[in-house]
C-alpha cells in the first residue's frame, strides 16, 4: 500500500485522506492516528484471512514513513522510520503478552 497512489482515499476533488487529515488535526492528534494505524497492521499482520503478513506488515511501513515524515517537521529529532517500527513492535508484543484488566 502507499497512501499516495491508493486514489480511493481521495474525495471528488482529487484530494487525499492523509492531506485532509494533517489540514484538520494538529500534530499530537495526527502522531496518535499514525501510531495507531502502525500498531494496528503490526499486529494484524499474518493473522487476517486472506491478508498475508507481508502486505500488512508494509502497511505498517507505509503508516510509520508518513509518522516519520511527521515527526521530523515538527521535532528537532530526526527519526527514521526503523526507529519507530521498532517503538510500536515494542508496544504490538507488549499488546500480545497482556492479560487484560484483572
Amino acid at each position: 500500500m502507499n497512501l499516495k497512489e491508493n486514489k480511493h482515499y481521495a474525495n471528488e476533488y482529487g484530494v487525499e485522506l492523509n492531506e485532509y487529515l494533517k489540514h484538520k488535526f494538529n500534530y499530537e492528534e495526527l502522531v496518535g492516528w499514525y501510531t495507531m494505524q502502525v500498531l494496528k497492521y503490526l499486529v494484524r499482520a499474518g493473522k487476517k484471512e486472506g491478508e498475508s503478513y507481508d502486505k500488512d506488515r508494509n502497511k505498517a511501513l507505509d503508516y510509520a514513513k508518513e509518522l516519520a515524515n511527521l515527526s521530523n517537521e515538527n521535532e528537532l529529532t530526526e527519526y527514521t522510520t526503523d526507529d519507530i517500527m521498532g517503538f510500536i513492535q515494542e508496544l504490538a508484543d507488549d499488546f500480545e503478552r497482556w492479560e487484560g484488566i484483572k
